[in-house]
């Protein structure tokens, strides 16, 4: 899933410094990737949100990859406490789309999807470790 979802997250970061209007993800005043990306919501700390979720993408797919190769299972707990944050984050910037802008990003909703799977994922991964 975070290889799928990296590009997205990359490319959010091309289009957050690039000064022209993307047309790719523009679809009216109702979709309009460049409105959210470019926002003053769309960085904490001067750092875009962007960069954030790579991060994010990039610790998880760590995670997994470690998982392959040996047991973590103490981990669990922690990681889906760390994505539950990412959630809680993600359910913000929604609310900023919504209640604030007033306009929606589909490669920034697909990012909210994502993060709420993984989030599923691991709460199911946590109760499986749990019984052993």
């Amino acid at each position: 899933m975070n290889l799928f979802i990296l590009p997205v997250t990359i490319y959010l970061i091309a289009m957050h410094y690039k000064p022209e209007i993307s047309e790719f993800c523009t679809f009216g005043e109702a979709f309009n990737c460049d409105i959210v990306n470019k926002s003053i919501y769309s960085e904490i700390f001067g750092i875009p949100v962007a960069i954030l979720g790579t991060i994010t993408y990039l610790l998880l797919l760590a995670f997994a990859i470690r998982g392959r190769f040996k047991d973590q299972s103490k981990l669990v707990p922690y990681v889906t406490a760390f994505v539950a944050g990412g959630v809680a984050f993600s359910l913000r910037l929604t609310y900023i789309e919504a209640f604030v802008l007033h306009t929606w990003c589909i490669l920034c909703v697909l990012q909210q999807i994502v993060i709420l799977l993984q989030l599923g994922v691991l709460l199911h991964l946590w109760k499986i470790t749990k019984k052993s």
